[in-house]
């Protein structure tokens, strides 16, 4: 309830001053200015979570709402679509052990990505590929089209 509209104005235009956020052996390392298009993904992710606080009665307004965005974003930006958990248990239930990986992997947008990563190169266990070909006797050794999996 302390988030105001005002707060997220002014991280928002902080953020869009702020350098790029780069992690190295060094420690975290500031390069160049980051692109408005990120600093508005956040903004988006932001506003979701205070949207479903709302839903919840957590929260009386989502203080996002009356944020207009600082600079314009229209031609960087796609509409997001977002898969629902009943889709992705459905699919994650059918679907290999590799093609579940990449399920979910695309469907958390890599918030996730060193734990499905690490449970793929287990999956893929003795071979050099991280997709390896489910044909025994195929051309290829590993995966060359996800789509027709």
């Amino acid at each position: 309830m302390e988030i105001t509209a005002e707060a997220v104005e002014d991280y928002m235009r902080d953020r869009l001053q702020s350098g790029r956020r780069i992690h190295t052996k060094l420690g975290l390392q500031l390069r160049g200015r980051i692109k408005p298009a990120t600093a508005h993904q956040e903004f988006r992710i932001l506003s979701h979570i205070l949207n479903v606080a709302v839903k919840q009665k957590r929260l009386a307004a989502n203080p996002c709402l009356a944020v207009e965005f600082p600079v314009s974003v229209k031609k960087s930006t796609r509409n997001p679509h977002y898969m629902s958990a009943t889709e992705q248990a459905r699919i994650e239930l059918v679907a290999p052990g590799y093609v579940r990986n990449i399920v979910v992997i695309i469907s958390e947008l890599g918030l996730r990505y060193k734990k499905e990563l690490l449970r793929q190169m287990a999956e893929a266990e003795g071979s050099e590929y991280l997709f390896p070909s489910p044909k025994v006797k195929g051309q290829k050794p590993y995966m060359t089209n996800l789509r027709k999996v």
